[in-house]
């Protein structure tokens, strides 16, 4: 069975959420659940998140604190 959220476009409240579970350290699994999507849904929002950042001329190391600690531990 597919997750309901699949293929729907992010609202910023729904992002803002994910990076509030990416900082209290939920596991990516819960994090799909909570979301109702799957689990390479949510490691592509956050590779989007961290080139939107980018390209924002965000601080490389503020990029990395926020996203790659959940990048790394799948």
């Amino acid at each position: 069975m597919e997750p309901d959220n699949r293929g729907k476009k992010w609202s910023k409240v729904e992002e803002t959420e994910l990076l509030q579970h990416i900082e209290n350290n939920i596991s990516i699994d819960e994090i799909a659940n909570l979301h109702k999507r799957t689990i390479s849904g949510i490691r592509c929002r956050i590779n989007d998140i961290a080139y939107n950042m980018y390209l924002s001329n965000g601080n490389i190391d503020e990029i990395k604190e926020i996203t790659d600690k959940r990048l790394c531990s799948i």
